[in-house]
C-alpha cells in the first residue's frame, strides 16, 4: 500500500494480479464521488503484486508481481470500461488505469519510495546466479539502497546500483 506524493491517490496492491488505486483527493475529476468512481485498477501483471512506487509527480506507479514482471502505470489515463464477464448488456463498468508501455516516459523520472528490485535503478544488486527469489527487499534513502536477501542477510549500494562494485 503506498500514498502518491501529492496525497490524492491511495495505490493497494493485491494478490489477485491488480492494483486497486483509490481516489482519496479529489484525483480522478468532478464525478469521483459517484458510486465506482473513486476506484481504478491496474490489471495486466501474471501474477500477485509484490512491490508498488509512486513516481516523485504522483502520476505513474511501478510495479512487480511474483513472476518478476516489472510493469509501469500512468494513474493520469484512467478509461471507463463498460461490460463485465462477457460483455453482456448491462453489466457494470469499471475504471482501468493505462499501461505505460514507452521507455521514453521514465527516462529521469524520479520516484518517490523504491521498492521494487527490479529496473535500472538496482541492477547492480543482484549477485552473480541467483533468481528471484533471492532478494526480497530493497529501500531507498539518502543516496543508498538496502536490499535484504533471503538469508537475511542486508547489504547497502549506493543509489543507480548499476553494478556490484557499487557496495
Amino acid at each position: 500500500m503506498k500514498y502518491s506524493p501529492d496525497n490524492r491517490k491511495l495505490a493497494v496492491s493485491s494478490h489477485d494480479n491488480r492494483i486497486y488505486v483509490i481516489d482519496i483527493g479529489g484525483a480522478f475529476g468532478a464525478d469521483q464521488y459517484h458510486a465506482g468512481n473513486k476506484m481504478a485498477v491496474c490489471h495486466g501483471h501474471s501474477s500477485y503484486i509484490s512491490h508498488i512506487d509512486f513516481s516523485q509527480d504522483s502520476r505513474f506507479l511501478q510495479s512487480t508481481s511474483g513472476d518478476y514482471e516489472l510493469l509501469f502505470w500512468d494513474t493520469n489515463s484512467i478509461e471507463t470500461v463498460k461490460g463485465g464477464k462477457g460483455g453482456k448488456k448491462g453489466s457494470q463498468t469499471h475504471r482501468k488505469v493505462k499501461q505505460a508501455t514507452h521507455v521514453s516516459q521514465f527516462t529521469g523520472k524520479s520516484w518517490s519510495t523504491f521498492t521494487c528490485p527490479l529496473g535500472w535503478d538496482v541492477q547492480g544488486i543482484w549477485p552473480p546466479n541467483v533468481d528471484g527469489t533471492d532478494i526480497n527487499a530493497v529501500e531507498r534513502s539518502h543516496g543508498t539502497y538496502c536490499t535484504c536477501w533471503w538469508w537475511y542477510s542486508l547489504c547497502n549500494f549506493h543509489y543507480h546500483s548499476m553494478n556490484r562494485q557499487a557496495r
